[in-house]
């Protein structure tokens, strides 16, 4: 206002820096380097509870808690629970593994595969195919790389803890759900494909089916999948020499809670990424002796209160 004392009103320009600032714009602040969201209506309440206590109150307890309506140590600002770092956890771990003593696969061994991580791994052509030649595309990918491989899929079909995972996963796109079957063309990107659940329950039921023609082992699907990723290999190491392959830091940890010491040797070994330097390949057995048995004892308890995928 001091600014527009003086001036002619037909030149006076209106600056962005100029704009009152209300409680209404400002949804967030900088304190000490550190953004906090706030919400209008409980800090103008608090200021006002605060004005009519006339000194009768300690101010600090009234502005203690959160100004938000939802603690944003939990959820953003689209009402999205907060996504976790869990890669950051198997970088902590691997910078205490003592990598040098790490040898390679053995010979002969049974492998276990993620499926979820499968179905993105394998990129889709950009000329139009058939649903049944892409699951003839997955077939002889498993047949070329993996030997002996049992496939655990993840169950799209219900609500789930996992569900919000999902939902941020896909970026927010929305796909309509189609209804093929083997002779029918694919003309969706695969992205969007995927980013609707019963689109990708029907096509892990094909693609079931056309690796148990082949004399696949028969996958599993469970809706809790993590579980039996982790019970799969690990059961199947009190008997041979056993490699998973996944991507989720869920698995390692896992492992290193559930893998016998006493077992035959069970490796998780994550798909290189591109342009990746060198592949982390665990040896489950010598990550928990690195760890030590207090740490693997209670990293359940830990990774599920940091890092798993219904947590901050």
């Amino acid at each position: 206002m001091k600014d527009m004392t003086g001036s002619n009103a037909y030149e006076y320009t209106f600056r962005k820096k100029s704009n009152a600032i209300t409680m209404a714009s400002k949804t967030k602040v900088t304190i000490n380097g550190e953004t906090i969201l706030i919400k209008p209506e409980p800090l103008f309440q608090r200021i006002i509870f605060a004005a009519q206590s006339k000194g009768t109150i300690d101010c600090p307890s009234v502005f203690r808690y959160e100004l938000c309506s939802y603690p944003p140590a939990l959820f953003d600002t689209t009402m999205m629970m907060q996504q976790a770092n869990k890669p950051q956890l198997a970088d902590a771990i691997w910078s205490l593994v003592n990598q040098d003593e790490i040898p390679n696969f053995p010979d002969r061994v049974q492998y276990v595969l993620d499926g979820g991580a499968l179905l993105h791994r394998i990129p889709w052509p950009s000329s139009s195919i058939t649903y049944s030649q892409l699951c003839h595309m997955n077939r002889d990918y498993v047949n070329k790389k993996y030997s002996n491989a049992i496939i655990v899929f993840d169950g799209y079909g219900q609500t789930s803890t996992k569900s919000t995972a999902h939902s941020r996963r896909s970026g927010g796109k929305v796909a309509a759900a189609i209804k093929f079957d083997d002779r029918m063309p694919l003309v969706m990107k695969k992205e969007l494909f995927l980013a609707n659940k019963d689109n990708k329950q029907r096509f892990i039921n094909m693609l079931s089916e056309h690796l148990e023609e082949r004399g696949r082992a028969p996958f599993i699907q469970m809706e809790m999948q993590m579980s039996l990723l982790q019970r799969q290999p690990v059961s199947s190491a009190s008997r041979q020499d056993t490699v998973l392959i996944g991507d989720d830091t869920d698995l390692l940890v896992l492992l290193c809670y559930h893998a016998n010491l006493k077992s035959h040797e069970l490796i998780f070994a994550p798909e290189p990424k591109k342009g990746a330097k060198k592949r982390r390949i665990w040896h489950i057995k010598q990550v928990k002796q690195s760890l030590g048995p207090a740490i693997c004892r209670n990293i359940l308890l830990l990774h599920a209160m940091l890092g798993c995928d219904t947590t901050s």
